[in-house]
């Protein structure tokens, strides 16, 4: 066992002891063992395992601990995400049950369920679609929730799913407007997005909120449950579905389009393909706000998520306007008198780090800075260059120098809210950016490199 304080919360300090002792007295057995299982800023979750008490089995239990934050506009808590898991235990929708919630740590207490969410480890292509229908299914399942819906935050406001859209549209754009920085893409993505919300009158339903691989865990070949409840919200099923086609950009499943008819089976709706864009730019831009946040502070991560939400905001815009993208020019790199060193950093990372160590923290941490040094040694290499056509493109368009990329892309911004510049001429702007952007990232990304949307036809 681990013995250490967790965080000091603003009005006690919370240690991991405390915690235990509270999952103890919850569940009405002593915690036999407990080991945490992931951290961070936001969170730390831990699995627990109860003392076997005469004919009574060990059971096993998962905690979830919010560490304490600064007081913020952002409105996704522990304590707020546990009134979705009352709502929807008695649906059929998979998930693990409640057992308990401190509101005072805050904490919440889960059943344990198996399986793991690492939903790219999985290589036969038979389980990897069986997982897909079932998780499918589960949303069909999720969305046809109809009792308690009045108890869901901030229902009142949410009474279509054009007002929720309004809604989810103003609340990121509140957490984005938090932040000092200032990220014209996004506020491009916004902008784009308040003139164009989805006007129908429909009931709204239940939505996971950040729904597909990755969230949700799989034992044995089969779905067990759907995870982090964290962004539930009242919504259009779109959403989720827009979620569904994020995460598989990540971590593929074999046929999404038929995963999409399935949904229209198994829900009996049929999916508007003009909500379903209007979702995929919502979601990319709440991704790129999140990571403009740095929430998680790994700045290796936020290089490959920004990258790739850059580039896919700026497809799913094009996607919703009918708009072609044109090829993008890339010139060819330059080694320079640091590309040895940063080949050697790279290396060392990998051969003398990753592949020694068998501590997790340790390995994660080298590969996080592994990424950092590719990021850094390709924009040695094209940094300076691709700088200098964007300023060229920039001045362009805009008819004068900027004074620098990112306030040539806000007077971009400017330009189309002023209606002198076309968004289709601004999205050609913003898209040989992203596609820069991605250039420089491309050795740090992956195998995700070079993936886009699935196609949904």
């Amino acid at each position: 066992m681990e013995s250490r304080v967790l965080a000091a919360g603003a009005d006690a300090l919370v240690s991991a002891e405390e915690l235990m002792a509270w999952a103890a007295d919850s569940i009405g057995a002593p915690i036999a063992e407990w080991h945490r299982i992931s951290g961070g800023n936001r969170y730390h979750s831990f699995i627990l395992t109860t003392a076997a008490q005469g004919p009574q089995a060990a059971k096993r239990y998962y905690l979830r601990y919010q560490m304490p934050r600064p007081q913020t506009v952002e409105p996704y808590t522990v304590l707020r995400e546990i009134r979705f898991y009352r709502l929807i235990e008695n649906s059929g929708v998979p998930m693990a049950r409640l057992i308990a919630v401190n509101p005072l740590f805050p904490a919440v207490l889960l059943e344990h369920i198996e399986g793991i969410a690492e939903f790219r480890r999985l290589k036969d292509r038979d389980e990897r679609e069986t997982i897909a229908f079932e998780f499918t299914d589960a949303l069909a399942r999720l969305h046809a929730v109809r009792a308690g819906l009045g108890d869901v935050p901030d229902a009142a406001n949410r009474q279509t799913m054009a007002d929720c859209a309004r809604c989810e549209v103003a609340e990121w754009r509140a957490m984005y407007e938090e932040m000092p920085d200032r990220e014209p893409l996004i506020e491009f993505g916004l902008q784009w997005l308040d003139a164009n919300i989805p006007e129908t009158d429909e009931a709204p339903v239940l939505v996971h909120g950040d729904a597909g691989p990755g969230n949700f865990l799989f034992d044995k070949g089969h779905l067990t449950a759907l995870i982090d409840w964290e962004f539930a919200h009242l919504g259009d099923p779109h959403d989720d579905l827009a979620w569904f086609a994020m995460r598989v950009v990540m971590e593929p499943v074999p046929d999404f389009a038929r995963c999409l008819r399935r949904y229209e089976e198994r829900s009996g709706r049929t999916i508007d393909l003009a909500r379903l864009r209007f979702y995929q730019v919502l979601v990319s831009t709440r991704v790129l706000i999140i990571r403009h946040r740095n929430v998680s502070g790994e700045y290796g991560n936020s290089i490959v998520s920004q990258a790739l939400n850059r580039r896919l905001l700026t497809t799913a815009l094009a996607l919703a306007n009918h708009i072609e993208l044109p090829p993008v020019p890339v010139p060819p790199p330059v080694e320079t008198d640091a590309t040895a060193m940063f080949d050697f950093l790279v290396a060392s990372l990998r051969d003398d780090i990753v592949a020694k160590s068998t501590e997790k923290s340790v390995v994660s941490a080298a590969k996080n800075l592994a990424k950092i040094g590719k990021f850094l040694r390709e924009k040695d290499r094209y940094g300076a260059r691709l700088e200098a056509l964007e300023s060229e493109a920039l001045t362009a368009l805009l008819g004068s120098a900027p004074a620098t990329i990112v306030e040539g892309h806000f007077a971009v911004v400017s330009a189309v809210r002023a209606g002198t510049i076309s968004l289709e001429v601004a999205l050609g702007a913003f898209a040989v950016s992203a596609q820069y952007g991605a250039i420089l990232a491309a050795p740090a990304s992956g195998s995700i490199a070079g993936r886009g949307w699935a196609s949904v036809t």
